[in-house]
């Protein structure tokens, strides 16, 4: 290699790195939904529907990255977001994203943060996937530590 060879490398290098093979692993996308209530903010939580994967388990809105539907895991999170608790999705800003989680079981988790415009009694939730939709106050987790 010389001195050429070096400074052709330098320009092939991404500005960012990536994940070396992640869209060889399913990627599952979820948005932490935020919603002032009472001049407060509150995470938006589901219970998954019984009939479903996972039923019964308490999550963020979510679900699986769709190459055919979705052109980028932001969409995702819109897309599955509307579809589960019927907001629209001019109601939902992106406001940021926390790291991607590459989990131990080979799945990747982009993850979304975002604020619900919207009034929680307006939700019209997708029965076939979520079971209930409940709020807890971002206070609550600041002001106690978790048991494990």
């Amino acid at each position: 290699m010389n001195k050429e060879d070096l400074a052709e490398l330098r320009k092939k290098l991404p500005a960012t790195p990536g994940i070396h093979g992640r869209w060889e692993m399913p990627t599952s996308v979820v948005i932490v939904l935020l919603a002032e209530i009472n001049g407060e903010y509150h995470f938006i939580l589901e219970e998954r529907s019984a009939q479903i994967r996972q039923g019964g388990e308490v999550c963020f809105p979510g679900g699986m990255f769709d190459e055919n539907t979705d052109l980028s895991p932001r969409e995702t999170a819109i897309r599955e977001t509307t579809e589960e608790l019927g907001l629209p999705a001019e109601n939902i800003e992106i406001v940021g994203r926390l790291d991607t989680l590459v989990a131990a079981m080979g799945a990747v988790i982009e993850i979304f943060v975002g604020v619900m415009h919207s009034d929680t009694a307006s939700l019209e939730i997708n029965r076939d996937e979520v079971e209930k939709v409940f709020t807890i106050p971002v206070s609550y987790f600041m002001k106690n530590e978790p048991e494990i």
